[in-house]
């Protein structure tokens, strides 16, 4: 007989603890688990939705399961997971999200995948972001401890250095550009580039966008770029000149020098 599997790991049993005498419309089975291992030897065929709290590579992993298998899932964000929760439009409420969590649906969505790693937010190449490896101790430190961050950044990304990519779109021979960066992602997740390219993005036609970054002067990167973007909330749908885009079902990238991606 099928039923509903929860997953989670031991160190988050508190967090979900209280879910477990909550009164649910069929059977909730609820496993600790340690190890991707213990995902794979999961019997599946008694599996009719799985539902899972963990870390990222935990329900990336998951949700591979789920497609390999073909049954729905369910996620259920952890405190620290608030980026997560509004990407996927999860309520705030722990009780809510998991009433939600519950919910099995037919209908598929895309999965984005980067070097065969599956992608929930986005997949940055070069210089996307001058202050991308700080941002997350960026808002917790002084004004001048900021300062010198963003100096420090500023000196090593140098954000105008543009690099020289190949770049082959499906089935067609490789096309050669120039760029600062590139930003790939499938579906909304809250971030500018998405909200500048919302209109062609879907998360259920079997295709990804890959962003090109390509300003040639600080003012069109710093000051046009972000005035045309803040306009086209108003209305307006046309991109800045800075800014370009490519989507297929399959992009493959590649760089004359070695690149940071994220």
């Amino acid at each position: 007989m099928k039923s509903v599997h929860f997953l989670y790991r031991k160190e988050h049993e508190e967090y979900i603890s209280d879910l477990m005498s909550v009164e649910t419309k069929e059977e909730v089975l609820f496993h600790i688990y340690d190890s991707y291992e213990e995902l794979s030897s999961l019997d599946f065929s008694a599996v009719s939705h799985l539902v899972v709290a963990g870390s990222l590579p935990t329900l990336k992993r998951a949700m591979e399961f789920a497609r390999e298998h073909q049954i729905s899932i369910g996620i259920l964000p952890l405190p620290n997971q608030t980026k997560l929760a509004k990407i996927l439009d999860l309520p705030k409420k722990k009780e809510d999200a998991f009433t939600m969590a519950l919910k099995p649906c037919e209908r598929k969505i895309d999965m984005f995948y980067c070097d065969d790693i599956p992608v929930i937010s986005d997949v940055r190449i070069g210089n996307t972001s001058i202050l991308k490896e700080f941002e997350y101790s960026y808002t917790s430190e002084s004004l001048s401890k900021r300062l010198r961050l963003f100096w420090t950044a500023w000196r090593e990304k140098n954000p105008l250095r543009h690099y020289r990519f190949s770049i082959k779109i499906g089935e067609d021979s490789p096309k050669t550009i120039s760029a600062i960066g590139m930003i790939g992602l499938d579906y909304d997740n809250k971030s500018w580039v998405a909200d500048a390219l919302k209109n062609h993005l879907g998360g259920k036609d079997g295709q990804h966008i890959l962003a090109v970054l390509a300003p040639t002067s600080l003012f069109q990167h710093f000051v046009a770029q972000p005035f045309i973007l803040f306009w086209q909330k108003n209305g307006t749908q046309k991109l800045p000149k800075t800014l370009g885009f490519i989507k297929n079902n399959y992009i493959e990238v590649e760089c004359d020098e070695p690149l940071e991606v994220i």
